[in-house]
């Protein structure tokens, strides 16, 4: 039987992409609504692009999620779907400029998906981030870690996290939290100014001046674990559909630590980036950072696919 999909957050990077997934997937895909705030042009641009490549499968609605005058049609919208899959999220950079837009969006926002999911009894994912661990001393980190988020983003998304959880032990919601490493992948956003690394030298490339250079913050031996669209998508696939998945964290990432002096030689294959550096990044402070995915394999058998080389490698050819 095909299913009816909800996404919040379906015109981001990686909201995006898992529309298309979803979409392209006919097998198991018979419409997708697009839940978001389209709060930035690329947003917009992205889901106005979805909705022009796969007519007639895709609903595009504005929301909020978290104001009085959005919750009766997101309600009525979990009604109307069989899979509810939460991406909405006010970001890293627009929760430190925002805190209290971080507070309405990643919390009472959440607390407004869960409502509803509970009161119609909805599957839900949860997209969490591995910004909720901080700074940790043992790598690669596994789920049931002692957690010291550092930022307002990270404070809120674990707050969310812990919601999720509070619904399924309390109301028997059936939800699911996948903590996303970093990820990159195609139909990013260049405009975002809290784009990946992978993002910016994307950009440098495909304006084609030479020489090009790009601002690393501290001395590039800072270190974090990518994780290539594709591979996202379909772990929270496999998360949403399992039953064993129902209640549990997975981290969703390579284990693999990359630094980026790493990331930027890879590049280097390619074409010339000259390197400038500044002061650390004060938004989350982090040093290290790769993910233990060992749950998640041996649960759900699910390994990564894409090696960052070859990740990159794909989105050159096709700038």
């Amino acid at each position: 039987m095909l299913s009816k999909f909800l996404i919040t957050g379906g015109a981001g990077f990686v909201g995006g992409n898992l529309v298309r997934y979803l979409l392209a997937n006919s097998d198991v895909t018979s419409h997708v609504t697009i839940l978001d705030n389209f709060s930035t042009k690329g947003s917009l641009e992205n889901a106005k692009g979805i909705k022009d490549e796969f007519k007639g499968k895709v609903t595009l609605i504005k929301n909020n999620l978290y104001s009085a005058s959005s919750k009766p049609e997101l309600f009525t919208m979990v009604k109307k779907h069989d899979y509810i899959m939460h991406l909405a999220t006010c970001d890293i950079s627009q929760s430190s400029i925002n805190p209290e837009q971080a507070v309405y969006t990643n919390i009472h926002g959440t607390r407004e998906v869960l409502e509803a999911c509970k009161k119609y009894e909805k599957r839900l994912f949860y997209a969490s981030s591995a910004s909720v661990y901080g700074n940790q001393l043992i790598l690669p980190i596994p789920e049931d870690t002692v957690l010291h988020p550092l930022s307002m983003y990270a404070v809120t998304k674990l707050t969310g996290e812990q919601l999720c959880l509070l619904y399924h032990d309390e109301y028997n919601v059936q939800v699911s939290i996948g903590r996303y490493s970093n990820v990159y992948g195609p139909n990013y956003f260049i405009a975002n100014p809290y784009s990946g690394l992978i993002t910016k030298l994307l950009a440098l490339f495909k304006k084609g001046k030479i020489p090009q250079s790009i601002e690393v913050k501290g001395d590039g031996s800072q270190t974090r674990d990518y994780v290539h669209v594709s591979d996202i998508i379909y772990a929270s696939m496999l998360i949403l559909f399992s039953p064993r998945a129902i209640g549990e964290i997975f981290n969703i990432g390579t284990g693999i630590e990359t630094s980026v002096n790493q990331v930027i030689n890879l590049f280097r294959e390619t074409f010339d980036v000259r390197v400038y550096h500044t002061s650390d990044n004060h938004i989350d402070n982090i040093r290290r950072r790769s993910l233990n995915a060992e749950k998640i394999r041996s649960k759900l058998k699910w390994t990564p696919t894409v090696s960052l080389k070859n990740g990159i490698d794909g989105l050159l050819r096709n700038v």
